[in-house]
């Protein structure tokens, strides 16, 4: 429940960051938000927020618009997932 209601702030963070272009916020958020990835099983999100807080501490943001956008798809699959878990108990 946690992490269905937390994660459009996550991503809304993430994505201004990206906008922004602000390395350090983008790292900060993403690992942030990496530790609630982690702790629900959100494989591809949390792949995605290790290679954004990797391009946020060096600094080479190039590809953050592309892995930005992959991270709403992610989101949704795995929002449905947990749903789905969800509704069996």
């Amino acid at each position: 429940d946690l992490f269905v209601a937390d994660a459009p702030g996550h991503l809304e963070a993430l994505a201004q960051a990206a906008l922004q272009a602000d390395a350090h916020r983008l790292a900060s958020e993403a690992h942030r938000f990496l530790s609630a990835t982690e702790n629900t099983g959100a494989r591809r999100l949390s792949e995605l927020c290790i290679e954004l807080e990797r391009a946020g501490r060096l600094g080479h943001l190039e590809r953050v618009p592309t892995l930005v956008g992959e991270l709403g798809p992610a989101h949704q699959r795995a929002r449905a997932a947990l749903l789905a878990v969800r509704s069996h108990y």
